[in-house]
């Protein structure tokens, strides 16, 4: 077996089903998602990038709160064979300008509560960066939208859309993503972390799929 991230996660979904993973909280509570619901999910996100343009090795930042559709959407770019760069949600516009275009990121990944410090630092990227709103479509992104001209699945995407986009290029192909997922290495960068920068330029700290798999089972047995 190969010691991936993917692997991990295939595991777990079996092992543990419906059991919660993850947690969003909204105005109505907390909201679970679990193991097998992030498992197939993720799987959307990957059809979805696999089949609009997205290439392996290919970066996107996550900058985010926590919630579920943070990780969903993590693990599906890994399972697309891309880099996810996760991005603190305190960075100014210019310190997340800086590390988009360091990593020549194609994509970044926010929240509705993101979103406005986001697109300030849009005007400081050096190349094209396509939005995936990790929310649904709501009055902020509506906003953008109209105040930008904003093209769907060009400059953006809604969540939802990109699930059901997701689930329906799945139906249609079944193997689209077991297929990229059959050529990922457990060698292969699969996140990069950034230094705060505090005495120069921040740092892009490189992490495997191996890293994470030895980390995990590491502290399992720790805890034991």
């Amino acid at each position: 077996m190969k010691r991936t991230i993917i692997e991990m996660l295939h595991e777990a979904a079996k092992r543990y089903g419906d059991r919660t993973y993850t947690n969003t909280k909204t105005d109505a509570g907390w909201v679970a998602c679990s193991f097998k619901k992030t498992d197939v999910e993720s799987d959307y996100v990957a059809a979805y990038l696999l089949n609009h343009g997205f290439k392996p090795q290919d970066t996107i930042g996550i900058l985010s709160e926590g919630k579920s559709s943070w990780v969903t959407c993590e693990l599906g770019l890994i399972k697309a064979k891309m880099i996810s760069v996760p991005l603190s949600i305190k960075l100014t516009p210019e310190e997340i300008a800086y590390r988009i275009n360091h990593r020549e990121a194609v994509a970044l990944a926010v929240s509705s509560n993101t979103l406005g410090n986001a697109v300030k630092a849009l005007p400081l990227f050096d190349h094209p960066v396509m939005f995936i709103y990790l929310d649904e479509q709501d009055e902020r992104l509506e906003k953008q939208v109209r105040d930008a001209d904003w093209k769907q699945d060009v400059n953006y995407v809604p969540w939802e859309t990109l699930m059901l986009d997701g689930a329906n290029l799945l139906d249609q192909n079944p193997r689209l993503v077991k297929d990229a997922e059959e050529s990922i290495n457990e060698n292969d960068t699969i996140n990069i972390c950034y230094t705060s920068g505090t005495t120069g330029n921040p740092k892009g700290i490189m992490l495997t799929h191996l890293n994470y798999y030895v980390n995990v089972h590491d502290a399992i047995d720790l805890f034991k």
